[in-house]
């Protein structure tokens, strides 16, 4: 059967700590039309890092917000569909860098898989 993963590593804030894998399956349910937190602090799998990765499975028309604190930054990688990142249209495979900015808006122009970084 075809697959298709991403393969994200997220370094460390402290030298010496043993990198760790973790996987969890999380439904569609669980992600429509939501920024569903899969790692980080409050999460279910957990990152030794000022980090937060959000999942969501946007159906079109629909549009989230993303607030970011000062001084933090966002990534936003598209696992599939078409969506505008603060005005900027992406597509299967992109991702985009933001910074400087007080939010990231999300708007999906057809259904979308994408994932959200928020780091420090």
């Amino acid at each position: 059967d075809p697959v298709h993963l991403l393969q994200i590593w997220i370094q460390s804030q402290r030298e010496g700590v043993r990198p760790a894998y973790g996987e969890r399956h999380f439904s569609r349910e669980e992600k429509l039309n939501k920024l569903a937190p899969i790692a980080g602090r409050d999460a279910a799998l957990k990152l030794n890092q000022d980090a937060m990765i959000y999942a969501t499975v946007l159906e079109a028309g629909q549009r989230l917000v993303h607030k970011l604190e000062e001084s933090r930054h966002a990534w936003v990688q598209v696992v599939s569909g078409d969506v505008s990142v603060n005005g900027s249209v992406l597509r299967d495979g992109d991702g985009a860098a933001v910074s400087g900015e007080a939010a990231v808006e999300l708007s999906a122009r057809g259904e979308t898989e994408l994932l959200l970084f928020d780091l420090a």
